[in-house]
């Protein structure tokens, strides 16, 4: 038990880990402060406000193959009628019967005009240790998206924006970032994400990541992350109401972190 938990202390990049890239951004190296749909409500939620009809998904992470580590999530976006989307997120990162760092996160994004979208999430975050301890606390989240063009989208996320912490003996800090992404349609084929990231605590990270659509129910994925440098690839298939997206994530000493990821539209 005690080499699990060293483990987790030292791949645990100081709670980040809360946030999940869901597959279909984690493919394009996890570029997904621009992008749009339900995997947004993982991180961004501003890009929700895409969604036509109540969506559901979950994704679940193994990561570095050789560990015990792993992240699962559950989404579900519900539009409402005044150019809105409602939405919930629960993510779960940790080794399993041993601790976890749990994140819930209720957010509201709007349509303001064509072009204007705006975000704003609450978050509750409870870190626990099976029989030690475990403490909470909350957070907020602001998050804008201005369209350019049908083609064109930037996004900026201030994520934490009352430096919340977690009196714990792992890290008493929480991710705190302000960012800037961008998503551009070169075609219906080819889309490239961009991503840079501030972190109050670490430098500044740079992601980003190309899709080829080869049909609309079939792309490949690939792209590479900073801190540390991870190159990433990935595919996505569409059918009907459903999703299926795989990706993985590879470091050159920690190994692989594959990803599958599912969505379902009703």
């Amino acid at each position: 038990m005690i080499i699990r938990l060293l483990v987790m202390l030292l791949t645990s990049y100081q709670l980040s880990a809360q946030h999940i890239v869901p597959a279909p951004f984690q493919g394009m190296g996890g570029a997904s402060l621009a992008q749009s749909g339900v995997f947004a409500l993982a991180y961004n939620p501003v890009g929700a406000v895409d969604i036509k009809s109540a969506t559901i998904a979950g994704a679940y992470q193994q990561h570095f193959l050789a560990t015990d580590i792993a992240t699962q999530a559950i989404l579900l976006g519900l539009p409402l009628k005044n150019n809105s989307v409602v939405g919930l997120a629960l993510v779960n990162y940790g080794i399993f019967d041993l601790n976890s760092f749990v994140r819930t996160s209720l957010s509201y994004s709007k349509n303001f005009g064509n072009t204007i979208t705006a975000s704003l999430s609450a978050n509750h975050h409870l870190y626990a240790v099976k029989q030690y301890q475990s403490e909470s606390t909350f957070s907020a989240d602001l998050s804008f998206m201005y369209k350019w063009t049908d083609f064109l989208q930037t996004a900026i996320l201030f994520k934490n924006i009352g430096n919340s912490r977690l009196s714990t003996t792992v890290d008493e800090r929480l991710e705190r970032e302000l960012g800037i992404g961008f998503l551009y349609k070169i075609s219906s084929d080819i889309h490239i994400a961009a991503d840079v990231v501030k972190d109050f605590s670490t430098d500044i990270l740079y992601r980003a990541g190309v899709s080829y659509f080869f049909t609309p129910l079939f792309c490949m994925r690939t792209g590479a992350s900073s801190g540390p440098l991870q190159y990433t690839a990935g595919c996505g298939f569409a059918d009907g109401k459903w999703t299926v997206d795989f990706s993985f994530t590879y470091h050159r000493y920690l190994n692989m972190s594959p990803q599958l990821a599912m969505s379902y539209a009703f």
